[in-house]
This record gives C-alpha cells, structure tokens and sequence, in this order.
C-alpha cells in the first residue's frame, strides 16, 4: 500500500522533499557541531566519555574561583537549562530536556597545602535514543577551560565510572 503511494508523482516528489529535508538538516547538523569546534567550545573525544570521571589536581583555586569561572552563559546558549548551585562542596548542573536530562557535579575532594583536588562527573543520566553528546562535551569542555586557564599544567586522572543499573521489566 505504502509503495504504491509512492509510485505516484506527488508521492515521489514527497519522498524527495523528505529526503532532501533530512540531507539538509544532517548538514546544518554537522556544520553547528564543526563551528563549536573551531570556536574551541567542544573537543574531539572518545566514544561515552560522559561514563567516565575526570580528577583535577591543582594549587591555589577554591571551589568559589571555580564556580564563577564556569561560563553559566555559554553552557546556557549551547546546551539548554542549566542551573548551577554551590553546595557540601560541590558544583551541580542539572539539564532537563525533552529527550534527555542528567546531573553533574564538581566535587572537591581534598585540598591539602594549597593543592586542590575535584573530581566532575555525570552522576546520572536518562535519555531517549542515545545520550546528547554535544550537550555533554559542551559541559566537559567548559569544565576542563576553567582549570586549563587557571594551570595549563594541571593534573588530570580520567577513570571509568563504574555504574549499576537496574531493568525493570516494563
């Protein structure tokens, strides 16, 4: 029933449009995801980087140094709502969006001597189809500046976050 529908001129021509729409829309896709690239707002990396934790080891920059130099704005254009709260010691970004939402944190673990130690991570995550990978890198990305501009030479540990879960039968 279907094929013969599209057997028809005007059926041809939809299927045209459509497929042209969806070429369009994969293009405008590609060329935002290259253009936060080239703007330094995202990095290259590795496939479900957001399943793993990234320890930072630096000297002298407290938790309040780093909650203001978070760019609140630029996650906010980029990667939709965002609220960031200063609380036990930690940084939380909570996204919700119609496909997805997760929390993230930046905890500080120990600053010992003037060395600060955080660990960030996606404490959890619920998505549709697959996990927003823009909107994700966008987070690390923004994170991983803050410490980067204050010591390019920080220490950085990435670890795998080892996550349980549950199915449930419906």
């Amino acid at each position: 029933m279907v094929l013969k529908a599209l057997i028809t001129p005007v059926g041809l021509v939809i299927l045209v449009v459509v497929i042209a729409g969806y070429a369009a829309l994969m293009i405008y896709s590609r060329k935002q995801r290259n253009k936060l690239f080239d703007e330094g707002k995202m990095i290259r990396r590795e496939p479900k980087f957001w399943d793993k934790s990234e320890t930072f080891t630096v000297s002298n920059l407290t938790l309040e140094e780093v909650y203001s130099n978070i760019p609140a704005q630029l996650m906010k254009a980029h990667v939709g709502a965002y609220e960031l709260q200063n609380d036990n010691n930690r940084i939380v970004c909570v996204h919700n969006g119609y496909e997805e939402s997760y929390t993230a944190s930046l905890r500080l673990l120990s600053n010992e001597g003037g060395n600060y130690t955080y660990r960030f991570l996606i404490n959890q995550y619920k998505y549709k189809n697959k996990p927003n990978d823009v909107s994700l890198n966008v987070l690390f990305t923004a994170v991983e500046k803050v410490f980067l501009n204050h010591d390019p030479n920080v220490q950085v540990l990435t670890e795998a976050v080892d996550r349980k879960t549950k199915k449930s039968l419906f």
